[in-house]
C-alpha cells in the first residue's frame, strides 16, 4: 500500500509576492524584543551595584549576587573536609528557623550536582536586603512597564502617519501595491501603466490622534527614576524644571539612599558574622562597598597631571 500524500493548500496571491513566503507578523516580536532589551538593562544595572572587598579567590562575586538577586538569599561557607575553603553558592534551607527566623542548617546547592550541609560551624547564611526579598519579579515588573511604553510611542508614530485607503480596478492591484511601497519608503513613485491615474481613487483617513512624544518620553524617564529608587540609585526624577535646591535634591536621594543601605547592610551584616567567626581563616576583613568605577577615576586623574607636566615643560 502506498504512502499517503497530503494535499497542500496553494500560496495566495501575498505569499506569491513575497517570494512564496508567508507574513509574519512582527508585533509579537517588538513586544519581546522591548521587553528583553529593558529586562537585560535592568538586570545588569541590579547586578553592578556592589563590589565585595578580600573575598576568598574559591568565591565567585557575581554568582554570590546572581543568588541574592533571583532568591534573596545566599550562603558563603566551606565543606568540613576543606576547612577554610570557602564557596559563594546557592543555599537551600532544611531545618525550622529559629526564633529570629533565621535557618539552622542549610545546604550549599549546585545545578551540577555540589553540594554539601552548612550549619554555623562553617558558613553563613547572606540575606539580599533587610525584607529579605528577591529583586527579579521587581525587574519584571519595570521591563513590562518600559515595554508598554515603548508600544504606546510606536502606535503613536504610526497614527501620525495619516493612513489612506488607495481603490483601483483588479487589473491594477500590483501597479497599486508597488506604488505604496515606493511612496511608504520615500521614493519617488513613476507608473508607466496606461490609464492607471485615471482608474485610481484615494481617500485619507484622519484620526485625530494627537502626537504625545514628549509625554510617552517623560514618562519612560520617570519610570526608569522609580526603577532606580527601587534598586537604591540616587537620581532626580524628572517633575520640577527649574533649578532644584541642594536641600530638595538630598530629600529626593533620601528614599533610594535608604533603599540601597537595606542592601548593604544585610551583606555587611553577613560579612561581619564571617569576619568574627572565621577571622582564622580569613587573610583579611571581608567587606562589600557601593560599586564605584575608581579605576578610571584614578587613571585620568594621573593622567591629567602628567599632560599638565608636560604643558608646563614645553611653556618652560
Amino acid at each position: 500500500m502506498g504512502r499517503k500524500r497530503s494535499r497542500k493548500e496553494p500560496l495566495s496571491r501575498t505569499q506569491l509576492e513575497q517570494g512564496a513566503h508567508p507574513q509574519f507578523n512582527q508585533s509579537q516580536q517588538l513586544n519581546s524584543d522591548a521587553y528583553n532589551m529593558a529586562y537585560n538593562q535592568m538586570l545588569n544595572i541590579a547586578l553592578s551595584r556592589f563590589k565585595w572587598l578580600n573575598l576568598p579567590k574559591t568565591c565567585d562575586a557575581w554568582f554570590l549576587e546572581y543568588n541574592l538577586l533571583y532568591f534573596g538569599y545566599a550562603t558563603i561557607a566551606f565543606p568540613n573536609s576543606q576547612k577554610g575553603i570557602f564557596y559563594s553558592t546557592h543555599a537551600v534551607t532544611e531545618s525550622n528557623y529559629n526564633v529570629y527566623y533565621r535557618p539552622r542548617k542549610w545546604w550549599s546547592y549546585g545545578l551540577n550536582g555540589w553540594r554539601f550541609p552548612v550549619n554555623n560551624n562553617n558558613g553563613v547564611f547572606v540575606y539580599s536586603n533587610s525584607a529579605r526579598t528577591p529583586l527579579i519579579p521587581t525587574i519584571r515588573f519595570f521591563a513590562h512597564e518600559i515595554e508598554d511604553l515603548y508600544m504606546v510611542r510606536r502606535q503613536n508614530r504610526f497614527h501620525q502617519k495619516i493612513p489612506f485607503i488607495l481603490e483601483t480596478p483588479p487589473a491594477q492591484e500590483n501597479a497599486a501595491v508597488q506604488l505604496l511601497k515606493e511612496m511608504s519608503g520615500g521614493e519617488l513613485a513613476i507608473m508607466a501603466t496606461n490609464g492607471f491615474s485615471d482608474s485610481m481613487r484615494a481617500q485619507v483617513l484622519q484620526t485625530g490622534v494627537k502626537y504625545i512624544g514628549a509625554e510617552v518620553q517623560q514618562d519612560i524617564q520617570n519610570t526608569w527614576n522609580n526603577f532606580y529608587l527601587a534598586l537604591g540609585i540616587s537620581n532626580i526624577p524628572v517633575m520640577k524644571t527649574e533649578r532644584q535646591t541642594s536641600t530638595e535634591i538630598k530629600t529626593l536621594n533620601e528614599p533610594s539612599d535608604m533603599r540601597a543601605l537595606s542592601e548593604l547592610n544585610a551583606r555587611r551584616e553577613a560579612c561581619d558574622t564571617l569576619n568574627t567567626r572565621f577571622e582564622k581563616y580569613l587573610s583579611e576583613p571581608i567587606q562589600v562597598v557601593w560599586n564605584e568605577d575608581n579605576y578610571s577615576d584614578n587613571y585620568n586623574y594621573w593622567n591629567n597631571i602628567e599632560r599638565q607636566m608636560g604643558a608646563d615643560d614645553d611653556l618652560a
